[in-house]
């Protein structure tokens, strides 16, 4: 049996439902959930949704939803209360609205679309709620598909929403009532709040309050007045305090105006009384009173003030006002001395205009001074040897103090030390004249010393004195600062114009040695001599500077050396001693800057020093700077002047950059030098070589040694001054002069050279032999091979062995009549042209025996051709004999003959024929050469369709393919070209895999003056330890029964290629083929 279902609600339980539910709701939230799901489930609609009119009646807001998706949004939005929409429109027309089909609503409402959240849907129903007549809200129900709302539902939907809006009437009637019982309840919690917070500030109030009556009764007081008045808490709970009695009874009828006024207006005007404490002190007071009713009851509330605060607070204000009034006259005094300290130094600055000598400075100072300060006297010291000198003081100074002051006072006088050593004014009051060592001023009270600065260092100290008073006042001391300031600065301006001038002089020096140097590089290209140089920079320093001579010295074996000087030294004897040299570590003024690297300056030169005491004393100033060539010091540049110089960095500067610029043209000419002397061995070792060339170009024609020789020293005596070339080989214990150029000089001589000379006592010849070395000898050593008479005339010897294969063959002997020093040309001359001659020797042999080589491969190929046609020719008779008559055997007796006898025969046939071959294609290499014809254009394209239309039944008969491209036209024999493309063509053919027919292809493409052809197969490849050995004659790589042949094929290819100048090689991979590639000169 199936189970019994229970009964479906009807539309009157769930409104029934909806009513009982709706009785115990209490807020709206409560109301939409009772409503909205009892109504979706009774009619089954898919979702619902309550609007609600907003306060000001303009707009409906979205209050409750049901049966959403999480997250979809709602059909119905929030928005205006327009008629233009379903919702307003249902409340303008107090109507519920039912669209029952899809596009209904939207068709009633075109704009409805534009303000909605979500997917419009198929039927609504909107139904209107009233509470008192006045518009609600609206209560949606949507459906997914199309509905027809029945009579039942209408009427249902009306009550619900009837009730629904009685419901929401209530919720609100019951949050209003809940919202005004909670703020009743918070106005009380704030009123008991204000009333205890009241209590609070009337008890911590500063101002002490009470409240009573006229009689003095009192009710109500605060701590501040209780502790005003001396009385506790307690007492006042007792009753004890009469505010009457402790007010003295001349105020009595004020309080009683005070209550009076309070009573009849509400508030007193403030006044003033006193009070007595419990002690009976009196406070003064202010008083003011308001009225206060409890009960029908007037009373009066009074604020008391304390006034003994205010008094106090009265004094100090007078006190303070006493001491700005003070201190405003005292900063008056101030700016009245600053202003005397102002116009003391606008009127120095305007009294000293532009001026810069620096007493004309302090003697305007001391003036201004005296035109502020009429009662002082005042003077500008300056420190020189310990001591402070006046060098400048007002007129007013007596003239024994101005005579003591010009003499000085020591550097440690207590005054002016303080001065120096706090770097700030010194304002002495009492002046102690003794103590500072001026008893002559003792006339003076009080004296100020003014440090002046310049360049952060006490150059000057600015002195005054008061003769009158013994304290200086402000306005004195600013005075004073002022103008001791003004001159300071203008000390300070002076001594920049100072330095800006010597600066400038510093420059205009440095740019006329420049200029005046820019002449000596100019020259550089026309003056390489080191000494020129040098005396071109004296030269231009020496205008440059006060009276006096340059000189230049270099270190030489042990001495300071002159190399030049410009000007007079005056002293005839110092200067013999000079050009004979100065010590070296003696004479300190050179080698100090030699050792330091640095310019030494003396502005008076100590001769001493030197040890040159003996000679003219000198004291002039004296400046020695080294000369630095490639960072090396070269020499040193010395300036002598008559007089005593203080060397300013002008001179310094004119020297240091004229010093500066010589270093660098010494290093140009030095650099010059250097590649005057590399062009010059360059040149020589050309020379030698072109010499030499045309020595080497005789080689083909001269290859005999001795004549080699020969030329080798007649080229090289061609190069050297007047004497005369040999060349001697050693033979058993002599040497022996194999080879002779020019006259020696000397019939003795010659006679000498005729006999030889003995090895091993013959240093000259010995020496380079031994150590296979070059031996100069710049000054020959006469008697050292020979007598001393028979080479008096040589004076100069070069020896050089001669290098043939690395052994000496002999020696190259260059004696000069003249003295001479072998120059680096001369090594490089010699050097070049015996090694030149060695390789010459080695060529000259290597020539010979390939010449001889070449004759005796020449006569044997020439016999080795003849011999193999001749025996090639020779040998086909007797070969056609054999196959001959073997064949003419088997046709006649090849029947009596057993299967042996025939097995026989046959061989002899084959081996027959296997021999005519292998005599024919011996017979074809050797007519590679003894059959050579012209080379002529060819077309390789036509000799390749001939081959392969003579190949073309082994073509056919094994399935090949033989292709070309377009072949070229070349230089060749077109009968040996024949024969080249038929033997690689036919290898390709006959060494081809099993089963694989042969692909052959023949290619050519142009290779500068060659063309280089390709012919590819398919076969069986070749390996590549083998690419050379099949192009040797009779090497085969397989046995005749895998393969045909006689393995001459590919040498006949071979020997055609080089016949025509080209190259043959191939290109393979064993399983995949070969590709043959050969050369042929191009048309």
């Amino acid at each position: 049996m199936s189970p019994v279902l229970p009964p479906f609600p009807s539309l009157g339980d769930h409104l029934q439902d909806v009513t009982e539910a709706l009785a115990a709701a209490r807020t709206q939230a409560d109301v939409f959930g009772i409503v909205l799901r009892p109504a979706l489930e009774a009619l089954g609609a898919l979702a619902g949704a309550v609007l609600l009119v907003g306060g000001t009646g303009e707009t409906l807001s979205l209050a409750a939803t049901q049966g959403h998706p999480d997250g979809a949004p709602p059909f119905w939005q929030a928005g205006p209360l327009d008629r233009r929409f379903p919702a307003g429109d249902a409340l303008a027309r107090h109507e519920a609205l039912f669209f029952e089909h899809a596009g209904a609503m939207t068709q009633a409402y075109p704009e409805l679309s534009s303000r909605s959240g979500g997917t419009p849907p198929v039927a609504s129903a909107v139904l209107p709620m009233f509470l008192d007549g006045a518009p609600l809200g609206v209560l949606v129900l949507d459906f997914r598909e199309p509905h027809e709302f029945t009579v039942d539902e209408r009427r249902f939907l009306r009550i619900l929403t009837a009730q629904c809006a009685v419901a929401l009437g209530r919720a609100q009637l019951l949050g209003t009532l809940s919202a005004e019982l909670r703020q009743r309840r918070h106005t009380e919690e704030n009123l008991r709040v204000s009333e205890a917070r009241f209590r609070r500030l009337v008890e911590s109030s500063p101002v002490s309050i009470a409240a009573g009556d006229l009689t003095g009764t009192l009710f109500l007081v605060n701590g501040t007045y209780l502790k005003l008045l001396g009385y506790t808490r307690a007492e006042f709970e007792a009753g004890l305090i009469d505010w009457a009695a402790l007010t003295p009874p001349e105020y009595r009828e004020a309080d009683e105006r005070a209550f009076a006024q309070a009573f009849e207006h509400g508030a007193s005007d403030r006044y003033e009384k006193e009070m007595l404490t419990r002690t009976g002190e009196r406070v003064p007071l202010t008083v003011l009173l308001l009225r206060y009713e409890e009960h029908g009851q007037q009373y009066v509330v009074g604020y008391l003030q304390d006034l003994r605060p205010f008094r106090a607070a009265e004094r100090v204000l007078r006190e303070h006002g006493a001491e700005l009034a003070r201190q405003v006259e005292a900063r008056t005094a101030k700016l009245e001395e600053r202003t005397a300290a102002l116009d003391a130094f606008v009127a120095f600055t305007e009294a000293i205009g532009s001026e810069t000598d620096v007493l004309a400075l302090a003697r305007q100072a001391t003036q201004v001074v005296r035109a502020n300060l009429d009662h002082v006297s005042a003077a500008s010291y300056e420190l020189e040897e310990g001591r402070w000198k006046a060098r400048v003081w007002s007129e007013d100074v007596l003239p024994d103090v101005a005579a003591q002051m010009q003499v000085g006072v020591p550097q440690d006088a207590p005054n002016y030390a303080e001065a120096v050593q706090s770097r700030a004014a010194v304002f002495v009051d009492g002046w102690d004249a003794e103590a500072n060592h001026l008893p002559s001023a003792a006339v003076y009270g009080a004296a100020a010393f003014i440090p002046i600065f310049v360049g952060g260092e006490v150059r000057r100290i600015f002195a005054v004195g008061t003769r009158d008073a013994r304290a200086w006042t402000e306005r004195e001391k600013a005075v004073v600062r002022a103008v001791g300031r003004s001159l300071g600065l203008a000390l300070e301006r002076t001594e920049a114009a100072r330095r800006l001038k010597e600066q400038n002089a510093e420059l205009a020096a440095r740019t006329r040695a420049l200029e005046g140097f820019a002449a000596l590089t100019r020259d550089l290209s026309l003056h390489s001599d080191p000494t020129l140089l040098v005396r071109l920079a004296q030269e231009v320093v020496l205008p440059l500077l006060p009276e006096g001579y340059a000189a230049y010295y270099e270190p030489d074996g042990g001495r300071w050396r002159l190399r030049s000087q410009v000007g007079d030294r005056q002293d005839a004897d110092f200067q013999t001693l000079v050009e004979g040299g100065l010590p070296l570590d003696s004479t300190h003024s050179l080698l100090t800057p030699w050792t330091t690297r640095q310019a030494y300056y003396l502005d008076e030169y100590d001769q001493h020093a030197d040890g040159l005491e003996a000679y003219r004393e000198r004291r002039g100033g004296l400046a020695a700077l080294p000369v630095l060539v490639n960072g090396q010091p070269h020499g040193v540049f010395g300036v002598a002047l008559r007089q005593r110089q203080p060397w300013g960095a002008a001179e310094r500067a004119v020297l240091e950059t004229v010093v500066h610029s010589l270093g660098l043209a010494l290093e140009r000419a030095e650099a010059a030098r250097k590649l005057q002397a590399q062009n010059a061995e360059l040149e020589a070792r050309s020379r030698a070589l072109e010499s030499f060339s045309d020595l080497l170009g005789d080689l083909t024609l001269q290859s005999e040694p001795n004549k080699l020789i020969g030329r080798a020293l007649d080229r090289v005596m061609t190069l050297l001054p007047e004497g005369y070339g040999a060349f001697w080989e050693l033979r058993g214990e002599r040497w022996y002069a194999t080879a002779q150029a020019r006259d020696v000089g000397s019939a003795a001589l010659q006679a000498t050279i005729d006999a030889g000379l003995p090895a091993g006592q013959t240093p000259t010849l010995d020496i380079p032999y031994r150590t296979r070395a070059p031996y100069f000898q710049d000054v020959y050593a006469q008697g050292a091979d020979t007598a001393p008479e028979v080479v008096s005339h040589v004076n100069a010897v070069a020896t050089l062995p001669v290098l043939v294969r690395g052994e000496v063959l002999g020696i190259f002997n260059v004696p000069l009549f003249h003295q001479r020093r072998w120059s680096a040309e001369d090594r490089a001359v010699l050097e070049t042209t015996v090694r030149s001659l060695g390789l010459a020797l080695e060529r000259a042999e290597g020539v010979a025996d390939l010449a001889r080589r070449t004759e005796e491969l020449a006569r044997s190929n020439a016999e080795l051709e003849q011999f193999a046609y001749i025996a090639s020719h020779d040998l086909q008779a007797p070969i056609r004999a054999v196959t001959s008559f073997a064949g003419m055997i088997e046709r006649k007796y090849g029947g009596q003959l057993d299967e042996r006898g025939r097995l026989y025969l046959r061989q002899i046939v084959d081996s027959g024929e296997h021999m005519k071959r292998l005599v024919d294609d011996l017979l074809a290499f050797s007519r590679v050469h003894t059959q050579q014809r012209d080379l002529r254009p060819t077309d390789s394209g036509a000799v390749f369709d001939h081959v392969v239309r003579r190949l073309q039944p082994d073509i056919e008969a094994l399935g090949a393919v033989v292709t070309r491209t377009a072949l070229p036209s070349v230089l060749a024999d077109p009968q040996q070209l024949d024969q080249l493309l038929q033997n690689l063509i036919s290898n390709a053919l006959k060494y081809r895999r099993e089963g694989v027919p042969p692909r052959v292809q023949v290619t050519a493409e142009r290779d500068g003056e060659w063309q280089r052809f390709a012919v590819t197969d398919n076969g069986i490849g070749i390996e590549p330890e083998y690419f050379e050995r099949i192009f040797v004659i009779f090497q085969r790589l397989h046995g005749r029964e895998a393969y045909e042949g006689t393995g001459i094929g590919l040498a006949v290819c071979k020997k055609i290629v080089e016949r025509h100048g080209g190259q043959l090689w191939l290109e393979s991979t064993p399983g995949q083929g070969s590709t043959f590639f050969f050369t042929l000169p191009a048309e």
